[in-house]
């Protein structure tokens, strides 16, 4: 007998999932395992919402929740929902969960020691109104109608969200100082006068 381990790209706890997401990722996973089981193979089939980064920040935002708070309603939904699909999960966990967070931390030691992990800085845009740093998805929901000129190349945004937004960024990174975001405005300035985080 073949021991069988299956999962599927874990679902972001941020909103109800929809028919794409059960046909994209999480159905043919499940079809998977159900074979394997037919022909006598011992699967662990198992799967998670991914609790962790910006989905889950922002999700919580809008939610006007904390992160934990947000994220254990969100998963409470998303496993009946596919309990109720029938999916053949053996385990539908959380990412954010006690026994992940120890297997991560293993990984992470083991190619540590192996010097395969290597610290980086990581510029990113600072918004002093939230007191944190914005992820390149709230930026193109946020900023609105705003033209950026730097050396003689323009950076246009419109409608509800930024459109260029990889453009500002990567202007950004570059060290070019083209401006700072605040909700509803745009300011100048040539140096951030906060590090940008590592990781």
């Amino acid at each position: 007998m073949t021991k069988i381990l299956i999962t599927s790209a874990l679902p972001y706890v941020n909103g109800v999932k929809h028919l794409g997401n059960l046909i994209g990722s999480l159905l043919p996973a499940d079809v998977h395992a159900r074979f394997r089981r037919q022909i006598g193979d011992d699967v662990l089939f198992i799967c998670a919402t991914d609790e962790h980064g910006t989905p889950a920040e922002l999700g919580a935002v809008r939610a006007g929740q904390d992160v934990r708070t947000f994220c254990d309603a969100q998963h409470a939904i998303q496993a009946d929902i596919y309990r109720r699909f029938g999916l053949s999960f053996d385990h539908f966990g959380r990412t954010s969960s006690p026994q992940n967070s120890a297997l991560t931390q293993h990984f992470y030691r083991r190619l540590d020691d192996a010097g395969l992990i290597e610290e980086r800085k990581l510029p990113q845009v600072w918004s002093p109104t939230d007191g944190r740093f914005l992820p390149v998805p709230e930026l193109r929901e946020r900023f609105v109608s705003v033209g950026v000129q730097d050396g003689g190349e323009v950076v246009s945004y419109c409608g509800s969200g930024v459109t260029a937004c990889h453009n500002l960024l990567a202007m950004e990174y570059a060290g070019l100082g083209v401006g700072r975001l605040y909700p509803g405005s745009w300011s100048q300035y040539s140096a951030p006068d906060r590090p940008a985080e590592t990781g």
